[in-house]
């Protein structure tokens, strides 16, 4: 990613910059907000191999 990114998980905040990654569990409550410039993201998501 690049810019900075608030992700909040579970109405924890996390602030994640330039280079920065997370991994939680998809059922968790979660959004993300920028707050004063545009960032670029990516996300992969994965499901469990039964």
């Amino acid at each position: 990613m690049s810019g900075q990114v608030t992700l909040v998980v579970d109405d924890v905040p996390h602030v994640l910059e330039t280079g920065d990654t997370a991994r939680f569990s998809g059922p968790s409550s979660h959004y993300c907000t920028t707050e004063e410039s545009p960032a670029v993201t990516h996300t992969i998501v994965g499901y469990p191999c039964n």
